[in-house]
């Protein structure tokens, strides 16, 4: 299980047993709240339209059969304000993350990155962290871009760019 924190931020995987918890009734009323439309606009389709908390279970479950999935937390507040996910690939690992509208701007997604990174490093389960993102999305693009990802050859056609950051094996030290 991945669990990890950061100065702001705790970091906790989830698996399909946290869908039968007391606490996942009052995530999947939190879940909606936090994928308004401003924060899936460059999402896939079913990050769109979670309205209830059958639709956030719904979205759980399809996420946690496809991912790794990591609960966001506040360390303040203790408040779920985001998700981030990992697909393993040939590759190494997918990766998509998201904050709720009010948590931007702060430096957030950074610090979720960086020890995400760091921690992947450590476990040496991937050789390489993998974000797409829409051409469009100009903040996450500088964000990747800030912290060392590189941008893969691409159809300049398409709307999806991926970036990819080399992960290096954990020295021991």
């Amino acid at each position: 299980m991945i669990k990890f924190s950061t100065e702001r931020l705790m970091i906790t995987e989830l698996s399909r047993a946290d869908l039968q918890k007391p606490f996942m009734d009052s995530l999947c009323v939190r879940i909606p709240t936090l994928l308004t439309a401003k924060v899936v606009e460059n999402l896939p389709p079913y990050f769109h339209n979670i309205a209830s908390r059958q639709d956030a279970r719904q979205w759980l479950e399809i996420l946690l059969a496809e991912s790794v999935l990591l609960m966001v937390e506040s360390r303040d507040s203790e408040e779920v304000v985001g998700f981030l996910f990992a697909s393993p690939c040939d590759d190494g690992a997918h990766i998509g993350y998201l904050l709720a509208e009010s948590h931007w701007g702060k430096g957030l997604a950074s610090e979720l990155l960086l020890a995400f990174m760091a921690h992947s490093s450590q476990l040496g389960q991937w050789h390489a962290l993998i974000g797409g993102v829409d051409q469009s999305n100009v903040a996450s693009i500088k964000l990747l871009e800030k912290l060392g990802f590189v941008a893969m050859p691409h159809d300049r056609q398409q709307s999806v760019v991926f970036y990819q950051y080399l992960l290096l094996p954990n020295s021991g030290n």
